[in-house]
């Protein structure tokens, strides 16, 4: 992905593509949380049920609200869906415990590549590369799940890993 995201950088400029390192797929957003509750939400994502890793591939890639126009250029989540719902709803269990609502969202599972402050329409050139040259990577297991604090700066993100559990 550190590949493909650096030739994008020279062949879509008009995007603020993302770090390789803070790739992710979100399970659960909380949003601000005081400071207890993320300890004791910590203690229960320990006693989450494990049932092994499972693969995870990436498929292509899109646009929110569109390619055309985006916002945000994303790649869509290639797995067992049955494996990475059940392991969000541990989550949303753990998180319940400890007086955190469910998200009202349904789980959309994606990674973010990039973003921009407009929604005015790409060049068709730049939508016709990011079409005919969609991220490649081997599928990869998936054994944890991170409690991750993001702190948002005109760079963009920081994340700060606060806690690593088996799946």
């Amino acid at each position: 992905m550190a590949e493909w995201l650096a030739r994008r950088r020279s062949d879509v400029p008009v995007i603020r593509w993302v770090s390789p390192e803070t790739l992710h797929v979100t399970l659960k957003f909380y949003g601000e949380i005081q400071l207890d509750m993320i300890e004791a939400l910590k203690t229960h994502l320990t006693t989450i049920k494990k049932k092994g890793p499972f693969e995870m591939d990436i498929n292509g890639v899109n646009g929110f609200p569109s390619l055309a126009a985006p916002n945000t250029i994303w790649t869509g989540v290639k797995t067992d869906m049955r494996r990475l719902t059940e392991t969000a709803e541990e989550v949303e269990r753990a998180s319940l415990r400890v007086g955190i609502d469910r998200n009202k969202r349904k789980l959309r599972p994606h990674i973010t590549l990039g973003r921009r402050n407009t929604q005015e329409p790409l060049r068709a050139e730049m939508v016709e590369i990011l079409q005919k040259n969609p991220p490649l990577v081997k599928p990869w297991p998936v054994d944890t799940i991170m409690l991750t604090k993001s702190e948002l700066f005109p760079s963009g993100p920081k994340y700060t890993q606060l806690g690593v559990y088996k799946i």
